[in-house]
């Protein structure tokens, strides 16, 4: 059960708990203040890490998370199946480089098994892509 159906169990609990009490406690009303607050620290802590990931990330804070993914390959003529591979591959991220001449740019990438894939030069930050603007 995820924390929306949970919150929601809690205000329909609250529902028919209406007007009950035990030991001078209105259960209703209790159920009812324990939904809210579940709700506003849920919505807290997603701001939180909205805030937290929509920031420039130094590399030596931490590498973007990588999933296992399994890669079959082919040959490219015939198409037979040749062999399977098994890597830790990041979802796409901007990435702060500096080349070795020491031009800065940004541009996108991955990692893969902790290594970043396209770029030229050394990478000093990242962050998740953020989302388009609306329209």
């Amino acid at each position: 059960m995820d924390y929306n159906e949970q919150i929601e169990r809690l205000v329909f609990l609250s529902k028919y708990e209406k007007g009950r009490e035990y030991n001078e406690i209105n259960v209703g009303e209790e159920l009812e203040r324990a939904a809210k607050t579940i709700e506003s620290l849920l919505d807290r802590a997603e701001r939180a890490e909205k805030a937290l990931n929509d920031r420039w990330i130094s590399v030596e804070e931490r590498l973007p998370t990588e999933k296992e993914e399994i890669r079959e390959i082919y040959d490219p003529d015939t198409l037979a199946f040749l062999d399977v591979t098994y890597h830790n591959v990041s979802d796409m991220v901007l990435v702060f480089a500096t080349t070795d001449c020491g031009e800065k740019y940004v541009c996108d990438d991955i990692t893969v098994d902790g290594k970043w894939v396209n770029t030229i030069g050394e990478v000093t930050h990242w962050m998740p892509i953020p989302e388009p603007p609306n329209a």
